[in-house]
Parts: structure tokens; C-alpha cells; sequence
């Protein structure tokens, strides 16, 4: 299991409100557009190779970005599972693998 997440943009809020969950499991918690993230705005791309390189899941509410992860040299695989509901939007954050 990863040791770190980073959380999509416009799902910031997760880390509170499901607070319990995530800090059980990952010991470090990372924003897109937080320090030692990347940038607000990165590429499917970039986010990929951040979590790869950093060996982190990624908690999105997009669960078609795994089409944009495979396309990353370096991710040979991507699994994604349902992680937790948002409660501000009602979406289904999911979790994404990379390896």
C-alpha cells in the first residue's frame, strides 16, 4: 500500500471530511496545487509520473482519468476502486493505483 496520496484538484475538502479514513490509510496526505505536489492545472501526465516517481495513490473524481495514466510510459499498470463518497457533490471519489 502506498505510504502517500495526493488529492485531486476541487476535492481538497476530502482530507476533512473523511479525515479518519484517509489518515489511516496513508501516513502522508498531498494536494494538487499543494507544496511537493504539482501545480493547479498539471496534466494528466505530469500527475501520473508525480505519483509514480513519489509512489502514491491518487483520490479523484474522475474515473476516466486511468485513460490518461496509461499513456504515461512508465505506468504499466492502473487499478482504480471506489474510495469514498463525496459528500459536497454526492460523486464517488475513487482510488487510483499506478505501478
Amino acid at each position: 500500500m502506498a505510504k502517500r496520496v495526493l488529492i485531486d484538484e476541487g476535492k481538497t475538502h476530502l482530507e476533512s471530511d473523511h479525515h479518519d479514513k484517509i489518515h489511516r490509510d496513508y501516513a502522508e496526505v498531498l494536494h494538487i496545487g499543494g507544496a511537493d505536489a504539482p501545480a493547479s492545472g498539471s496534466s494528466d501526465a505530469d500527475i501520473a509520473d508525480f505519483c509514480e516517481e513519489k509512489c502514491c495513490d491518487l483520490l479523484t473524481g474522475d474515473k476516466r482519468a486511468y485513460t490518461k495514466l496509461l499513456e504515461v510510459d512508465r505506468i504499466e499498470e492502473v487499478r482504480i476502486s471506489r474510495y469514498v463518497v463525496d459528500g459536497e457533490s454526492g460523486q464517488q471519489v475513487y482510488r487510483i493505483r499506478m505501478h
